[in-house]
């Protein structure tokens, strides 16, 4: 890593910190424990953690 430029871009890190917790709270709507026979399965399980993050989020915000 000699040479290697530091990162301290603010706006880099602070999108980074919302990609990083937003991952860690789907584990809570089980994105990580999808064990799906199929793509298709993998899909649809995955895409209804996403909608119930989004769902939550959306109710805990404008509520």
């Amino acid at each position: 890593m000699t040479g290697a430029k530091k990162h301290n871009d603010h706006q880099l890190m602070a999108i980074r910190r919302t990609i990083e917790s937003d991952f860690s709270l789907l584990t809570y709507y089980n994105a990580e424990n999808n064990r799906a026979r199929s793509l298709i399965g993998f899909q649809s399980r995955l895409e209804i953690a996403i909608l119930a993050y989004n769902l939550a989020y959306c109710l805990e915000r404008f509520n």
